[in-house]
């Protein structure tokens, strides 16, 4: 099994304003850009997308560099709509769950032949679709709306 800590990318910016401004600049530039932000005691998370599993954050810590400016460090990360650990089900929740899928089955599997001879006919008459991903988002934000530039990555990231 692959190891998810392994495959994370670490993003890092520079910014010539200090960490209030950086932060206060980029609350304005989020709600431009449709984009949420929660702002944290180190730094913020910005929300790149969001769906019915959960949504997908950039995590990251701003701090001020030797020259007045600010050094913002984060991860891309996948945050869950809900934890399913504490949850204990009933006999009847588990009854009802099993007959929910032998009916749901046949039904799905159907409509997955369906969507899949869908998207490969749209896929050959118009070619893959050009949606950017969370990476392209995350950097076309912080680059072009909140005036960063990007550190080389560390590592392997």
């Amino acid at each position: 099994m692959k190891d998810k800590k392994a495959d994370r990318k670490t993003f890092s910016f520079h910014s010539i304003s200090s960490p209030c401004d950086f932060i206060a600049r980029m609350k304005e530039e989020a709600v431009h850009s449709n984009l949420q932000m929660e702002q944290n005691d180190t730094g913020f998370q910005l929300q790149l997308d969001s769906s019915h599993g959960g949504r997908i954050v950039y995590k990251a810590t701003v701090m001020a560099d030797e020259d007045g400016g600010s050094h913002i460090s984060g991860e891309i990360t996948a945050i869950s709509w809900i934890d399913k650990s504490d949850k204990k089900e009933s006999v009847f929740e588990k009854f009802f769950r099993i007959l929910f899928y032998i009916a749901v089955i046949p039904f799905v599997l159907i409509f997955l032949l369906c969507y899949g001879v869908y998207v490969l006919f749209v896929r050959a008459v118009r070619g893959k679709s050009t949606e950017p991903t969370e990476e392209e988002i995350l950097c076309d934000f912080m680059i072009n709306k909140m005036a960063t530039r990007r550190n080389a990555p560390k590592g392997g990231g």
